[in-house]
């Protein structure tokens, strides 16, 4: 069972993943213009862009971030997660009480 807070998680983590790309697009579309406006060209514009665009998704491989990685940005980030987000991956047979009393705070 997917949890409301498991959910949210999921949720950042695509977005996270959206914004990537995005930023993945801006920092293209600048050597890409700069290209345009020195050589008028547009086949060598969208060269530029396509390698540049794969060069920065290669560098930050948005397809790699996992849940472990935005539950930790969330704990550093949110005193109200109290450092327990990591508890809402883990299943609650596999917790001990006070663990599960916790991740049931959290969710």
């Amino acid at each position: 069972m997917i949890t409301k807070a498991k959910r949210a998680l999921i949720r950042l983590q695509q977005l996270w993943q959206v914004l990537f790309v995005v930023q993945a697009v801006l920092y293209a579309t600048g050597p890409a213009v700069l290209i345009y406006v020195l050589l008028f060209s547009f086949w060598y514009a969208a060269g530029v862009f396509v390698f540049f665009f794969c060069l920065i998704l290669a560098v930050r491989q948005p397809w790699k971030l996992t849940l472990q990685r935005v539950s930790n940005y969330v704990d550093e980030g949110l005193e109200a997660a109290a450092f327990s987000s990591s508890l809402v991956l883990v299943s609650s047979e596999k917790l001990s009480g006070l663990a599960r009393l916790q991740q049931e705070r959290i969710a």
